[in-house]
């Protein structure tokens, strides 16, 4: 209990220093940052039973997101936006009403979310035990699409972003366009990881486990991947391998580590051009557009911009090929960049996504819609927790994808989520279609 009040000290006081070089500033925006970051660091190291959940990681996101970066961004004088109006440091009204509707937001999320928490019992599937021949069939297949795919540029394979041998120019144009390039990205070269867990998950031989999980090393080399994939693909493997982050705080450490190290390391490689020695690291990487999340929240506040759910409808109807339907929404972040800036792919929060549906009332919505998924797919995982679960790797990517969708926007995360579970639940019928059932 002492070291969780100590860790809880620590990260609160982090955001004081942080808050405290603010200049310039009013007292109202340093009490409302300290006091949504204790917020949030309270909800993070309690909970005990629950060493990560899905509730954690929407606490993880408002404290990085909307308090540190958006601290770090006002003490700075940083626009991460590319939008014409300036969400800038004068503004300091505009930054104070963000961080009273970031607690309002808190606070109502984590009063929603433990009025749908249900100590019940859910119905079991039975689980069928995987062929291995046919799960290395799928990832060879998965390595041999993306060795062709990748065959005029295979350092992309292991390095995203670096630089061609004349080391002036990205070698980007790998052909398929850009629907050939999503099959391929989000669905056929993520199939070594659907094999890769369930392998591991259902303990096949160590051998087989080993094969797949370098056959997905190959495919989904760290390195070579989007941030939010790097997430998504191998979170759910170190959290199947490695017992140790079923005790109580080590989830939320690792993940504290990877927002504040790993990920701002990763990023040398989104234009890297070989040499050790253009490899750095600082803490101004909350100062860059990956975290952009607040500001762009900010400036639909400050427009006004209400959609009245047709942003909402292209979520749903994200499938439907724009030939079909020409008029098919684009995603959010596209749409308020296309309004007012050149530069097109920015995010666009999940809790910014409920105003430009339906204003405040859609925000608040979108809160308790939220709070519900995540209190039910707690419960089902946690209240019934096996070690031999079907239902556990559908879980684990969702803890895994969370922060992508938090962050947004909508329409991409949800489709790229989508296909990920599409890969888990094809893999798995291939891999058991008539096996011998094992009970859970």
């Amino acid at each position: 209990m002492i070291r969780q009040y100590l860790l809880i000290l620590f990260s609160l006081s982090f955001v004081i220093v942080v808050v405290s070089y603010i200049p310039d500033t009013s007292w109202i925006y340093k009490l409302l940052s300290v006091l949504n970051a204790a917020i949030a660091t309270l909800f993070l190291f309690t909970d005990r039973e629950r060493p990560y959940s899905l509730h954690k990681i929407v606490n993880l996101f408002i404290l990085f997101f909307f308090v540190i970066a958006n601290a770090i961004q006002f003490s700075t004088k940083t626009n991460v936006t590319t939008f014409p109006m300036l969400v800038c440091a004068e503004d300091t009204i505009q930054y104070e009403r963000f961080q009273l509707l970031t607690l309002l937001i808190l606070i109502l999320y984590n009063t929603a979310y433990p009025l749908f928490r249900k100590n019940k019992d859910f119905v079991h599937v039975t689980m069928e035990s995987p062929s291995w021949k046919r799960l290395l069939l799928i990832a060879l297949f998965s390595l041999a699409c993306t060795l062709f795919y990748y065959r005029n540029a295979l350092p992309l394979m292991f390095f995203r972003g670096v630089l061609d041998f004349d080391g002036d120019l990205e070698v980007q144009d790998l052909g398929g366009g850009q629907v050939g390039f999503l099959l391929f990205d989000k669905i056929i070269r993520a199939l070594s990881f659907a094999c890769c867990f369930w392998a591991i998950h259902c303990k096949l031989p160590r051998r087989i486990q080993w094969s797949l999980l370098l056959i997905m090393l190959l495919t989904l080399f760290p390195l070579s991947l989007a941030r939010n994939a790097t997430a998504m693909y191998w979170l759910p493997i170190v959290l199947l391998m490695f017992k140790v982050l079923k005790r109580e705080n080590i989830f939320v450490l690792v993940m504290l580590i990877g927002l504040l190290v790993v990920f701002p390391f990763l990023e040398n490689f989104r234009h890297w051009n070989g040499e050790l020695s253009s490899m750095s690291y600082s803490l101004d990487f909350m100062n860059e557009m990956h975290f952009d999340a607040s500001q762009n929240f900010m400036i639909v506040l400050k427009q006004e911009v209400v959609t009245w759910g047709r942003q909402l409808l292209g979520v749903f109807l994200f499938w439907m090929p724009r030939s079909l339907w020409e008029a098919k929404p684009i995603g959010s972040g596209h749409f308020m960049a296309e309004q007012y800036s050149d530069f097109t792919n920015i995010s666009m929060p999940f809790f910014a996504e409920g105003y430009l549906n339906f204003g405040f009332i859609g925000m608040i919505l979108f809160t308790i819609i939220l709070a519900w998924f995540c209190a039910y797919f707690d419960d089902r995982f946690w209240n019934h927790h096996q070690e031999l679960s079907l239902f556990a790797p559908y879980y684990m990517l969702l803890v895994s994808s969370l922060l992508f969708i938090l962050r947004g926007d909508l329409m991409s995360s949800t489709s790229y989520t989508l296909a990920t579970l599409f890969d888990f639940y094809i893999v798995y019928k291939i891999a058991t279609f008539h096996r011998k059932t094992i009970s859970e």
